[in-house]
């Protein structure tokens, strides 16, 4: 399978604010990508004080 990007994923930056809504920059891309960086934060968090 081919992934394929469009020229606007690559000539698109994150906004100068996006610290305010997305938990990376990364995230900022598609709702998805902040849904899964957003849970893999926790999950690591969680682990880290031992929670799970």
């Amino acid at each position: 399978m081919k992934i394929r990007f469009t020229a606007m994923q690559w000539r698109n930056t994150p906004k100068p604010d996006w610290q305010n809504s997305y938990i990376s920059a990364y995230a900022t891309m598609h709702p998805w990508e902040d849904f899964a960086e957003t849970w893999g934060t926790v999950l690591d968090t969680a682990k880290n004080v031992n929670l799970l």
